[in-house]
């Protein structure tokens, strides 16, 4: 793809962190979602949906990482809505530097004892010129634990 952007058929949106086993109700335990084949974010939007009877939304923030893209990152949210939350940044500087491909973080609080159902919805990605990205699907990572 052109604009510097690096990607190879396009850009996956991985979420990481999600529970597998059940959680105990007022549980805090954080989801990340990022990109996978993609560089030079300049702006990216999504939006990540529950079940708002099992968790609500604790806290949102940018991931540490993008900092590193010489980019000043601005957070936006909204959780006006039960069950969903739309989370997104724009960027703005002339630094055109590979960024860190971690978007966001989420922390989430049970309400319920359960395993909590989580999805990523509607991801959109601009690299830092404003060139779209495709986005092509959703993947979800669980721990493997070995014993």
């Amino acid at each position: 793809m052109g604009h510097g952007l690096q990607c190879d058929s396009g850009a996956a949106v991985l979420l990481d962190g999600v529970p597998t086993e059940s959680v105990t109700s007022g549980t805090v335990f954080t989801v990340q979602v990022s990109l996978a084949h993609a560089a030079r974010v300049g702006a990216f939007e999504t939006a990540l949906t529950f079940d708002p009877a099992q968790v609500a939304v604790a806290s949102v923030e940018l991931a540490p990482g993008l900092a590193l893209s010489g980019r000043e990152f601005v957070l936006m949210t909204d959780s006006g809505n039960p069950g969903l939350l739309k989370t997104g940044a724009y960027s703005m500087g002339d630094v055109d530097a590979d960024s860190q491909r971690s978007l966001v973080v989420v922390q989430l609080r049970a309400i319920v004892a359960g395993v909590p159902v989580l999805k990523i919805a509607d991801t959109t990605v601009t690299d830092a010129h404003g060139t779209a990205l495709t986005v092509d699907g959703v993947r979800v990572f669980v721990p493997l634990v070995v014993q």
